[in-house]
C-alpha cells in the first residue's frame, strides 16, 4: 500500500507500515535537514509558520471541547503512533494536540495540501517549504516524521522546555533564542503576537 496517498474518503493510511516507512538514507537525510534547519534559524530567525487561522483554531477547540480534550480518530493514532517514534510519552499527547491544531482538526482539505496557510506551510504539520524543501509535505507520514523530529530536536536544546519547543516550532529556533535575550524569565512576551497565541492554544496562561 502506498503511505503516501491521501484516501479521498479522509481516512489515513493504515497504521500497520508506520515503522518500516523511514528507511536509513532517509532518516539520515531527515537528520541532517533538521540540523540545517537550526542553523539557519540561529543565522536569520527563520519563521515557520503563521498563527493557525481562525477557522482552524475554531475547529480545534471544539474538537478538544467535544472528545475531552484529547484529540481521537484514525488521523490522531497515526500522529500518536509517530510522535512516540521520536519524542518521550509525556510529551505524545501534546505532539497530537499541536497537530490537530496546525491541520484544524484533521481537516482532509489540510492534509492533502489542497488548502495552505497564509504563509503557504502546507500538510498536516503545516511544514514550510523554505525549510522542509526535501520532504514531501502532502505525505502526511512523512510530514508527520520530520515534524516530530523537529520538536524532539527543539526539546533537546531548550532542555525539556515544552514551551520553547513548541514556539521555536511555529516561529524558528533563532525567534525564541532573541526572546529569551530580550526577556530572560518574560520571554514569551518578546515573541511575535502569532507565536504567543499558539502557545496559548495549546498550553493555555498568559504571556509570562
Amino acid at each position: 500500500m502506498d503511505v503516501a496517498a491521501v484516501r479521498g474518503d479522509g481516512r489515513p493510511p493504515a497504521l500497520l507500515p508506520i515503522r518500516r516507512h523511514v528507511d536509513t538514507g532517509f532518516a539520515d537525510a531527515l537528520r541532517a535537514e533538521v540540523r540545517r534547519q537550526a542553523a539557519a534559524a540561529l543565522g536569520d530567525g527563520l519563521r515557520r509558520v503563521t498563527a493557525p487561522d481562525s477557522g482552524r483554531a475554531a475547529a480545534f477547540h471544539q474538537a478538544l471541547t467535544l472528545r475531552g480534550g484529547r484529540p481521537t480518530g484514525p488521523w490522531a493514532d497515526l500522529t500518536r503512533a509517530i510522535g512516540a517514534q521520536y519524542l518521550p510519552p509525556q510529551a505524545v499527547d501534546l505532539f497530537t494536540r499541536q497537530i490537530a491544531l496546525e491541520s484544524g482538526n484533521f481537516d482532509p482539505e489540510v492534509i492533502s495540501g489542497r488548502r495552505v496557510s497564509r504563509a503557504g506551510a502546507e500538510g498536516i504539520a503545516q511544514l514550510m517549504p523554505s525549510a522542509y524543501p526535501h520532504v514531501n509535505r502532502r505525505d502526511p507520514v512523512a510530514s508527520l516524521h520530520a515534524a516530530a523530529a523537529t520538536m524532539r530536536d527543539n526539546l533537546q536544546r531548550f532542555g525539556g522546555d515544552v514551551a520553547k519547543a513548541l514556539a521555536a516550532y511555529n516561529a524558528g529556533v533563532g525567534t525564541v533564542l532573541q526572546a529569551i535575550a530580550a526577556g530572560g524569565d518574560r520571554w514569551r512576551a518578546h515573541l511575535p503576537a502569532e507565536t504567543q497565541q499558539y502557545l496559548r492554544l495549546l498550553l493555555g496562561g498568559g504571556d509570562a
